[in-house]
Parts: structure tokens; sequence; C-alpha cells
């Protein structure tokens, strides 16, 4: 939206307030390199709430028997994923920084 538009909004621009505990970002690191910015390092907060995120959808993969094919083509995609969830998390990293560099700005930790 910052990108897009060209300025912060006022529910995103938390410069003046203390950081939450509840963060979006936190002490914790966000990327393998625990890049810091103005002293902080990137944390994402994984706020998983199974009511809410699952979309109604139950979960049954304990009943379902897979192949030894299968389990040999999930572990080859789980691993690329984690890849590439990893420099995705570095790329989102950097973005906030960028960002915060160029408005002057600290983003606010919750949405």
């Amino acid at each position: 939206f910052i990108r897009y538009y060209g300025w912060v909004p006022s529910e995103c621009n938390c410069t003046d307030q203390q950081e939450s505990s509840t963060s979006l970002l936190s002490s914790s690191s966000l990327s393998n390199n625990n890049k810091t910015n103005r002293g902080r390092a990137r944390h994402l907060v994984r706020n998983y709430k199974l009511s809410k995120d699952a979309h109604g959808v139950k979960h049954h993969g304990a009943t379902f028997a897979t192949t030894t094919h299968q389990n040999t083509q999930i572990a080859k995609l789980t691993a690329l994923d984690s890849i590439l969830y990893s420099l995705t998390q570095q790329v989102f990293a950097q973005q906030l920084e960028d960002i915060e560099t160029e408005y002057q700005v600290q983003l606010c930790n919750e949405f």
C-alpha cells in the first residue's frame, strides 16, 4: 500500500508510540542473518487461531494414508517451500526497513 500510493496512513504510523509486546516485529529473528533495524531484530509473529485461520476446513490428515512416492514428493515440496518462505521473510524485513528509512516512520507492529 505505502509503495503503491506513496504515503503512510496514520493507522500505520507508530513513530511516537512505544513498541507493543504483541508486535509484528520483535526481538526474535525474522531471517537467518538476524538483521536489525534501529536496534531491533525483525520477527513475524504467528498468531494462528484454528477457528479463524482454518476457514472451517476440518483436519483429516491423520486419516489419509500416503504412498512412499507421495511422502517423497511431499518432503521435496516441503524443503523447497521452506527455502521460499525463508527468502520471502528476508525480503519482507528488507522492504519494511526500506519503507521506514525512506518515510522516516516507525511502522505499527499490530494491524
